[in-house]
């Protein structure tokens, strides 16, 4: 089994580590309410007229970049224009578009009741004043979903009590996902595989040039997440152009946050795409006249024929990202950032808990599955559950097939973040 400590070097942990991280903030509740009753914030591109409730001001569906319909489908978030009066802050933005229904019923409390658009480019900040003289630690939560779904609008993610109970700024993004976010083809602009990615750095941006207005601290920014939430801040410590932005990461029981797509891994996605529509791999740009129903629907039929795998995803393009986040080291571009990193220790029991008998399964069904699920021949998978039965002899069968599947989807990434992070030389994890 893998080692489970970083070096004790670079080991923050408990009251330590929330230090180091600004979240051990004191309580100051100012509101900051305009006459009316209702808080008007003075943001760099107008003013905004949130609502107030419990002690906490909130402000949602703040637009952060140009609007990524039309023309600008598939392109880099472009320029927010100002407006002019006071803009109602007080309704979620929609949701990016992605296929209903794909999440588990265990994870159905997690979507979101906005409406889905490609108008999607919009945050919510949740805060417990604005301009009272205090620079509370920023904290910029990722949603998960595997790039493919989710939104910072779901009600499970309201930042509310965080905001009051911790005195700090809650900022919650949606930003594009799936084949909005992530086609990478020719005929496209460069850089349009990680346009997801950008949307965020293009949030970030907002943030630095606004948490002074909403009583936060610029140069306190946490960027934190789980799950695809934890891929997100993976990707970001490795991309340039989020360099700066943020100052301390969180990571938890992130899948898939160590590698990005390659580029053929993209270019198989991309032609697959195309080909639904019987377009050439030169006319790319022709997708922008299809009805994104129609693009998702396709989209959904490309990643079951590649066995679930969704590679309409971030990838290794060498204009926004020019190495993986964390593969045979951690990025040097976010060396000065300390990383806070975990996982949950038996994460997927959520994906066997629609079904009874996941935890009543006997050593034959148990090691068929975790051949499967490992793709490895009978020797090994033989190893491998008798070094678990070792370290966990209290366990039935059910209980080891969680313990290695989690640990082979969560723990182990999250570990190898860590190591790679600590062994670095850098800010501590």
């Amino acid at each position: 089994m893998p080692e489970t400590t970083p070096p004790r070097r670079q080991l923050l942990s408990g009251t330590a580590a929330l230090t180091t991280f600004g979240m051990l903030a004191g309580p100051g509740l100012a509101t900051g309410r305009a006459a009316t009753g209702e808080p008007i914030a003075e943001a760099t591109h107008g003013r905004l007229r949130g609502s107030a409730e419990r002690g906490v001001l909130s402000f949602k569906g703040v637009p952060y970049a140009a609007s990524p319909v039309g023309a600008a489908r598939f392109q880099p978030p472009g320029p927010l224009a100002p407006w002019a009066g006071e803009r109602p802050a007080d309704t979620h933005g929609a949701s990016a578009p992605q296929l209903r229904g794909a999440a588990l019923p265990v994870f159905r409390h997690l979507d979101s009741a906005a409406p889905q658009s490609e108008d999607c480019l919009s945050l919510c900040v949740y805060t417990p004043g604005l301009r009272d003289g205090r620079r509370r630690p920023v904290l910029v939560w990722l949603h998960g979903g595997a790039w493919s779904t989710g939104s910072g609008t779901s009600p499970a993610y309201d930042g509310s009590a965080l905001a009051r109970e911790q005195d700090v700024v809650v900022v919650a993004v949606n930003h594009r996902l799936n084949l909005f976010g992530f086609l990478q083809a020719e005929g496209l602009p460069a850089g349009s595989g990680n346009n997801g990615v950008l949307d965020m750095v293009a949030a970030l941006r907002w943030v630095r040039d606004n948490a002074e207005a909403f009583g936060g601290d610029p140069g306190c920014v946490t960027i934190f997440g789980q799950s695809g939430g934890a891929a997100k801040v993976s990707a970001l410590l490795a991309a340039p152009a989020a360099r700066g932005l943020f100052h301390r990461a969180i990571m938890q029981s992130g899948s898939g946050a160590l590698r990005l797509a390659t580029p053929e891994d993209a270019a198989r996605a991309s032609h697959a795409l195309l080909a639904e529509f019987e377009l050439r791999p030169t006319e790319a740009a022709r997708l922008r006249d299809i009805p994104a129903e129609r693009l998702l629907a396709a989209m959904a039929k490309i990643v079951a024929a590649n066995g679930g795998a969704n590679n309409f995803r971030p990838v290794l393009d060498g204009v926004v990202f020019q190495t993986h986040p964390f593969d045979t080291a951690a990025p040097a571009t976010a060396a000065e950032v300390p990383l806070l990193i975990g996982s949950a220790e038996t994460e997927v029991t959520f994906y066997l808990a629609p079904d009874r008998a996941n935890f009543a399964l006997d050593e034959g069904r148990v090691r068929a599955r975790v051949q499967r699920f490992l793709r490895i021949d009978a020797a090994r998978t033989d190893a491998i559950l008798a070094a678990y039965r070792a370290a966990l002899p209290a366990a039935t069968p059910s209980d080891l097939l969680v313990a290695i599947c989690s640990d082979q989807n969560y723990r182990m990434g999250m570990i190898q973040a860590a190591e790679l992070k600590a062994a670095s030389g850098g800010a501590p994890a």
